[in-house]
């Protein structure tokens, strides 16, 4: 018989318990920052935020109907990225 350290036992032990992970598509959480400006649906094919300030993200590109930067961003579960101009916060 092989000793088997006792770390090594365990971690064999958590992987054969784990859970698999899996997200239902219909499924939506919704968060925001504790100040309120930037709020997000998430999904398991989709996360979109929007920054509730008339200035969008700081980082985004510059709006083409408005003062500021684009407001609301995403990115699908394939990394494809989503950029949408100008909403008005709500």
């Amino acid at each position: 018989m092989i000793p088997i350290p006792a770390s090594l036992a365990a971690a064999a032990l958590a992987v054969l318990v784990a859970p698999l992970a899996s997200a239902d598509p219909s499924d939506f959480q919704y968060v925001r920052t504790q100040t309120g400006a930037v709020r997000c649906v998430i999904s398991a094919p989709h996360v979109g935020c929007e920054r509730s300030s008339a200035y969008g993200f700081p980082g985004a590109p510059k709006s083409q109907s408005g003062a500021g930067n684009w407001n609301i961003a995403g990115i699908d579960d394939n990394g494809t990225s989503v950029s949408i101009d100008r909403v008005s916060p709500s």
